[in-house]
């Protein structure tokens, strides 16, 4: 099998937005980020990490685990540098995937649709709606 490129829904927003953008930051080019990230976006990234984990294939059993090791990986990656707060902001992320384990026992269970064994978050699909001219 030849090599898949993941197409992010970050990518796609780039690519309509700014064409420089876009190929400066998307791991399909450049694969460049800025010098300065906030906070808030470390740890929204790393959180996405871990719940589509959850809801995916789940290989780490918890997102608290799925985070715990985005954290790992931003740690080993040579030339990131986390966010000054970093401890603190992981203290946090853990916190809020606990509950969120919690508060997802009280919701209807949604199964996440798998094609060919690979999990699916987002699917094409259209609706026609009828409209009178």
């Amino acid at each position: 099998m030849g090599k898949i490129a993941r197409i992010r829904t970050s990518d796609r927003i780039n690519f309509k937005r700014c064409r420089r953008k876009w190929a400066w930051q998307s791991h399909l080019r450049h694969n460049l980020e800025g010098i300065y990230r906030p906070e808030p976006l470390w740890t929204g990234t790393g959180v996405h990490y871990a719940l589509e984990d959850y809801h995916g294939e789940n290989f780490y059993g918890h997102p608290a685990e799925a985070f715990k090791a985005f954290v790992i990986g931003c740690r080993r990656t040579r030339g990131f540098s986390m966010p000054d707060q970093w401890r603190a902001e992981t203290e946090m992320a853990i916190g809020i995937m606990d509950y969120y384990v919690e508060w997802l026992v009280g919701r209807t269970n949604y199964k996440t649709y798998k094609l060919k064994g690979v999990s699916q978050l987002e699917v094409s699909f259209e609706i026609p709606l009828p409209f009178e001219d």
